[in-house]
């Protein structure tokens, strides 16, 4: 285990808008890059929507891993299509620091590929090669729900895109391009 060390520099200071670049780096190298561009909050006409899925009783989650709960709703990981859950991460990534909601999220959208599997799990790998948040405000509490679609043109590359929400309602999306690799070719390239 090596410890990651934050960087971060304001690239862009304004009054409506700013833009920071955040990164990870551990023994040197830049693990993780996030350009993350920040507006200014100004009360304007509401255009709110509703919650598409209400939050299960949490006491039911499922999930068996010691870092996460979840509710799946619709679709599943082994089985490709769209999807819905809602997710809550349990675990600390800096010890002592509670995930913040905005932390939370980031985490969580990254789950929009397993929520709505472009291909199948057991005859091809992919990797998330970015991931897009946008909040039309901060989120509230715990949970988090993924409600996603995915798309591919057949080419090795596919889209998942997902809408967010949270008790209180819809409140963003996050945007992930998948690369794929069918499982023999990975094998016979050695990966």
């Amino acid at each position: 285990r090596v410890p990651l060390k934050p960087e971060w520099r304001i690239v862009r200071e304004g009054r409506r808008v700013q833009l920071v670049e955040a990164e990870l780096v551990a023994d040197g190298r830049v693990c993780v890059r996030a350009i993350v561009l920040r507006s200014r909050i100004a009360p304007s006409p509401e255009a709110d929507l509703p919650l598409l899925h209400p939050l299960p009783d949490p006491s039911r989650a499922e999930g068996k891993v010691p870092w996460l709960s979840m509710h799946r709703l619709e679709g599943s990981l082994f089985h490709v299509g769209p999807g819905a859950q809602w997710v809550r991460m349990l675990t600390d990534v800096v010890t002592g620091h509670a995930l913040t909601p905005l932390e939370r999220v980031a985490m969580v959208s990254d789950f929009g590929s397993s929520t709505a599997p472009l291909v199948s799990l057991r005859e091809w790998t992919y990797a998330n090669l970015d991931l897009a948040v946008h909040l039309t405000r901060l989120p509230q509490g715990d949970w988090v729900l993924l409600d996603a679609t995915s798309e591919s043109s057949g080419n090795g590359t596919g889209v998942v895109h997902a809408r967010l929400g949270d008790v209180a309602g819809m409140f963003g999306h996050a945007c992930q391009t998948v690369f794929l690799d069918h499982r023999e070719e990975a094998h016979q390239a050695g990966v």
